[in-house]
């Protein structure tokens, strides 16, 4: 008895050390900030371009004589609140909805009073998305969940710690409510893989052949491909059941999460192409940012918006680059500053020969990092908010090197037209960065 005794003694005492390290965790100190920030930047960005590819027909979706409209039937106070524009006085002013929840998601997606701006927009989409429901496949319902867990979530990317009543039950709501949004993925996946383990045709490996043989959730060349090729059905379907049967376990397995965003990432975007359900699958791969690490979160933002400033190094002689400089001060966030190419202020620009300097475009953030030609203009486009939104585009044309050629193009051609010659380059063992040393320091 005395080895037992002593053994129950130990589990309490181990469940009472750990019960106080997750109450310091939860209650003490926010947790995943980057995340919960990427998360509410994601999630509004989709419900604004969800409203932005129905805008052209607005009055088609929304108005009183929409397609289909939907009476309003009040079963209690929820109806009142998330249908409201169901309502037959109010569906005529639709557009106010529109509007409001176009100023309201991008105020919530720059972060401007976050919690306060995410209630309006989450209250002016779901009315907007219960008004059109037959623009929904599914993935509404699973963003409306996110939406409202995120009304208790602190979204600013900040890392709090508070020593006030207040302070620990804001911080405690805000992590509770983002591991509820990480266990309602997870038991998503959960009965999902049950469902279909338990499935006939899913264990048969032809529940896909039987999909893509109804007209709405297949492509029409589909169905007569899987006549020919049926081992696609059964690889897909058991891939399928494979994956969902393991997220539920492996997705708290910091190592297994790559392999399972790549393997989720491809489900989903079969399910965009092939069935047609793009919300759904759209919507279930944001959801996946709830399990990244806020190493990653705080990268991916950092992607979309440095928080160094930058210093630019550029021929003064070169009329385009001074007008590019130009812009870059007008519409930048603040963090550039010029200097010439043959006097900069940056020690790491000076260390540079001044040939090189001369020859291609040069910028230092505030990390000491060295950008060259191409990858200088993308570090602009980067601080500069009114095309940030699109550096993705500008970061693939530099890593498939077409970015390279535009500039080398531009570069050459601006030469030309204003009769320079161009610069006698130093040997590379004088050059510190070159071309493609992104991130490299004096």
């Amino acid at each position: 008895m005395v080895p037992i005794v002593r053994f129950i003694k130990a589990a309490i005492a181990a469940g009472a050390e750990t019960w106080v390290d997750l109450t310091h965790r939860y209650v003490e100190h926010e947790t995943h900030p980057h995340s919960k920030k990427l998360l509410r930047v994601a999630l509004f960005s989709w419900f604004l371009a969800y409203t932005l590819v129905l805008l052209p027909r607005h009055a088609e979706f929304f108005s009183p004589s929409a397609y289909f409209v939907q009476t309003f039937e009040p079963v209690n106070w929820q109806d009142w609140v998330t249908s409201i524009l169901r309502h037959p006085a109010v569906r005529p002013h639709y557009r106010w909805f529109i509007v409001g929840q176009l100023i309201t998601l991008a105020l919530a997606i720059v972060g401007y009073r976050p919690r306060l701006t995410a209630c309006l927009a989450f209250l002016f989409t779901i009315n907007l998305n219960r008004a059109a429901e037959l623009t929904m496949d599914g993935g509404n319902n699973l963003s409306w969940l996110i939406a409202t867990y995120m009304l208790f979530m602190n979204t600013d990317g900040r890392r709090r710690s508070h020593a006030t009543l207040f302070g620990y039950i804001d911080t405690s709501l805000s992590n509770v409510a983002f591991l509820l949004m990480r266990l309602q993925l997870v038991a998503m996946y959960l009965f999902a893989g049950w469902c279909k383990v338990t499935g006939v045709h899913w264990q048969s490996g032809l529940s896909i052949f039987y999909i893509l043989q109804l007209e709405n959730y297949s492509h029409p060349t589909l169905g007569s491909f899987m006549v020919k090729h049926w081992w696609v059905s059964v690889a897909g379907s058991y891939f399928t059941v494979a994956f969902q049967t393991a997220f539920p376990l492996l997705i708290w397995l910091r190592r297994a999460r790559p392999y399972l965003f790549a393997s989720g990432i491809l489900l989903h975007s079969m399910i965009f192409v092939v069935m047609g359900l793009p919300a759904f699958a759209l919507v279930m791969v944001i959801a996946y940012i709830a399990f990244f690490t806020d190493a990653w979160s705080r990268g991916i933002l950092e992607f979309f918006r440095p928080s160094t400033s930058l210093e630019l190094a550029y021929d003064e002689q070169c009329s385009l680059c001074q007008k590019f400089a130009r812009v870059g001060l007008w519409f930048g966030d603040g963090s550039i500053d010029n200097s010439g190419a043959r006097g900069p202020r940056h020690e790491a620009l000076r260390a540079i020969d001044e040939r090189e300097r001369l020859a291609r475009l040069h910028a230092v953030d505030g990390a000491g990092r060295i950008f060259v030609g191409y990858d200088a203009i993308e570090a602009i486009i980067a601080r500069t908010p009114i095309v940030r939104f699109a550096r993705p585009l500008f970061w693939l044309a530099g890593f498939v090197g077409l970015g390279g050629v535009v500039y080398a193009a531009v570069a050459s051609w601006t030469r030309k037209s204003e009769g320079r010659a161009r610069p006698v380059l130093a040997s590379s063992r004088a050059v510190p960065a070159r071309r493609g040393s992104r991130g490299s320091r004096p």
